[in-house]
């Protein structure tokens, strides 16, 4: 439930649970109070980001398609895959004050009990971007996030202050190790944060976007940290110089 204007919230909460819970709803929850999401303060500078390419099944060649012939948008990971995606994103960013907002349709606060309900149900319904972020800095300023979109899209960012971006990024790769058996490509490189996965297409990023169906065999650049199948491989002559 999103309140256009936060006066009173308590009072106005309350009475919509209770009218909930009279209607024959069981599990009527109050989670946290508002956090100031919309403020929420993004990094100024490049840092580093993973970006995975999950695979689909069934595979995006084999649709739906719409009156132009292009693919629909759809998430496209299996049910099972999914589900420990889901929970380890929310794992991963939720820290130790349990708070956390949940982006969908809008900005939703949350606890980590309730992260990972909602990322399933935005993730579910096939949103183009859906994201999960720490907001328990001072400010608040975002630390950690995981962006999921269309198409098996996942996109891992720790904008950790203590830490140099390097030592960030080996840690960011070894989510490349973890998830290689379901993924298509993947790869750690800067990035702003802005941008979002449109990142993923450096050259071009509408060419890569209408293209899914090649990323089990291209990528889009040469990156220090990235993941290979033996179909990539297979379009390599020398790799000596990478």
């Amino acid at each position: 439930m999103w309140l256009n204007k936060a006066f009173g919230w308590e009072r106005r909460i309350a009475g919509v649970a209770a009218t909930l819970e009279l209607a024959g709803h069981a599990d009527v929850r109050i989670t946290i109070p508002p956090l100031p999401v919309l403020g929420l303060r993004e990094p100024e500078l490049p840092h580093p980001t993973a970006f995975l390419g999950h695979r689909m099944d069934p595979p995006i060649t084999s649709g739906p398609f719409n009156q132009w012939g292009m693919p629909v948008y759809r998430w496209g990971v299996p049910a099972a895959a999914t589900t420990d995606l889901v929970q380890d994103a929310c794992r991963w960013v939720v820290t130790e004050d349990d708070r956390c907002e949940v982006e969908g349709a809008v900005p939703v606060p949350a606890t980590g009990q309730d992260a990972a309900e909602l990322l399933a149900i935005a993730v579910g319904s096939d949103r183009h971007q859906t994201r999960i972020s720490d907001v328990s800095e001072p400010g608040p300023q975002l630390r950690r996030s995981v962006t999921i979109n269309t198409w098996g899209q996942s996109a891992w960012t720790d904008v950790d202050p203590t830490r140099t971006p390097i030592d960030v990024a080996v840690d960011l790769s070894r989510l490349l190790t973890h998830y290689a058996p379901v993924l298509d490509v993947g790869a750690v490189h800067p990035t702003f944060h802005g941008y979002g996965l449109d990142a993923w297409g450096v050259v071009s990023a509408a060419l890569w976007m209408m293209n899914r169906h090649l990323w089990t065999s291209y990528v889009t650049d040469a990156y220090a940290i990235q993941l290979l199948t033996t179909d990539h491989l297979e379009h390599a002559t020398d790799l000596s110089s990478w």
